[in-house]
């Protein structure tokens, strides 16, 4: 039995050959741990994989650890609602490890320089106290030009940060070690930014906007964008438990968000 696409998501046709149904994202980037690979939904993006050089430890649906070998990608089961079974899954990223996602053809992503909405969500593993630890990121390899960054402080918080390549502006929201996270990060028109949070399933916390911002011609400064999971730039990196991920144009409420993935 074919599984139904989420909502959010184009069922492309398919013959009846028992291979599964290919799924398509209609947002400007999206990509879920459960799908068991690195490749985005979204058509015409490709990912590179930087690596790591250790092994790590995954677990099994029914709590089972086994140890993975560096040179594979370390997709585990994690316990997403906090009732003690390990029921969704997740992708382990060290400090070596960065997704990239980019065209092929162009090694970049164009994307509207006006209103976006970021979804992220993760187990909080060390970020948000490690200053300037990226959760997710919009830069180039030199972070020249503008971008926008799920950052953490260092502070215990996380904070998404617009830079028009001369100032920037934040919003930040506290969250601790372990605490599963839903971040909805939202460049509004204005060029503010404001986050949005739920923490282990509670209602969602919403910050402050930021004060405004005028918004640059383009992302990068005219240089190679890529969106950049546990990356900002070519050599920043955090320490992360992501589940999923997605970037709309536009500015989403949360109910959107949970409509659209």
């Amino acid at each position: 039995m074919s599984r139904i696409p989420l909502l959010g998501t184009a069922q492309l046709d398919a013959r009846f050959d028992g291979s599964p149904p290919r799924v398509r994202s209609r947002a400007l980037w999206t990509w879920r741990a459960w799908d068991g690979q690195l490749a985005p939904l979204t058509e015409g993006l490709s990912v590179a994989y930087r690596g790591r050089t250790a092994a790590a430890t995954i677990h099994a649906s029914d709590g089972t650890s086994g140890t993975l070998a560096a040179s594979a990608a370390a997709f585990t089961s994690i316990d997403w609602d906090g009732d003690g079974v390990r029921e969704e899954d997740g992708l382990l990223l060290s400090a070596e490890e960065a997704l990239r996602y980019y065209d092929a053809t162009t090694g970049r992503v164009r994307l509207p320089m006006g209103p976006l909405t970021l979804r992220l969500d993760g187990v909080e593993s060390g970020n948000a106290t490690s200053a300037d630890a990226p959760y997710w990121s919009l830069t180039t390899d030199a972070i020249t030009g503008a971008y926008l960054a799920l950052l953490g402080t260092g502070g215990g918080e996380m904070v998404l940060v617009h830079h028009n390549g001369s100032s920037s502006v934040a919003a930040a929201l506290p969250v601790a070690p372990g605490n599963r996270f839903s971040a909805r990060a939202l460049l509004l028109a204005s060029g503010a930014v404001q986050l949005g949070l739920v923490r282990n399933g509670a209602a969602e916390v919403v910050s402050a906007a930021s004060a405004p911002l005028a918004l640059a011609a383009e992302w990068g400064g005219g240089n190679a964008v890529q969106i950049r999971l546990n990356e900002r730039g070519n050599s920043a990196r955090g320490t992360g438990l992501v589940r999923c991920g997605a970037l709309f144009a536009g500015t989403l409420t949360r109910r959107q968000l949970l409509e659209v993935l």
